[in-house]
């Protein structure tokens, strides 16, 4: 079976920040189930992806439109920094801790 390595980027509810490498199977489905483990093991308190997948909603995911700030890179280019909200950010909550959907996001890089 063939196998590739996700990162991720996490932060904790007291700004902790960190990369979790995660190794997952070839199938949809069993590389959302290794990389919510992995999110789950981690400090942080929800897991966002960008995405429109009907796979995503019955994983428990939530679409999300917060206003958020990243770093447009168009034809291999630094472009200008964009601020505007969210159209396929993806939610799921990890903790207890509810998500605000008026918090703003900072990519502090490029859209995924």
């Amino acid at each position: 079976m063939t196998r590739f390595g996700i990162n991720l980027r996490v932060r904790g509810s007291r700004g902790e920040a960190g990369v979790l490498r995660v190794r997952a199977a070839e199938t949809c489905i069993d590389r959302l189930s290794a990389t919510e483990s992995a999110a789950g093991a981690s400090l942080a308190d929800h897991f966002l992806l960008f995405g429109s997948a009907g796979l995503y909603a019955g994983a428990g995911f939530r679409p999300a439109t917060n206003p958020m700030t990243y770093l447009d890179l168009t034809d291999g280019r630094t472009g200008d920094v964009r601020i505007e909200r969210a159209e396929s950010l993806m939610v799921l909550q990890l903790r207890s801790k509810p998500w605000d959907p008026a918090a703003p996001l900072d990519l502090m890089g490029h859209l995924f």
